[in-house]
């Protein structure tokens, strides 16, 4: 389980902030696999999110893009899975 939350203002809040801006470089981001990840952009799309990488088949196998949630914070989703690449 991965458990998320927004910006807070008590003692762990007082650990992380969002990015400074919505186009702020950030140092890390995570990477969801989605076994349909078509459907995923299609959806992420349809609801609005800043896409800043399109869906792109990739060399190695499988498609990802990345786009950025409402606090300014970068997530990469994709079908690629390394723990069952061939």
């Amino acid at each position: 389980m991965i458990m998320l939350g927004s910006a807070r203002d008590d003692d762990f809040g007082r650990l992380q902030a969002p990015p400074p801006s919505s186009d702020a470089v950030v140092c890390q981001s995570p990477y969801i696999i989605f076994a349909e990840i078509d459907d995923h952009y299609r959806k992420a799309v349809e609801a609005g999110a800043v896409i800043v990488m399109p869906l792109t088949a990739e060399d190695y196998g499988g498609k990802n893009y990345s786009c950025r949630d409402p606090e300014g914070y970068l997530w990469s989703f994709g079908s690629y899975d390394p723990w069952t690449a061939t």
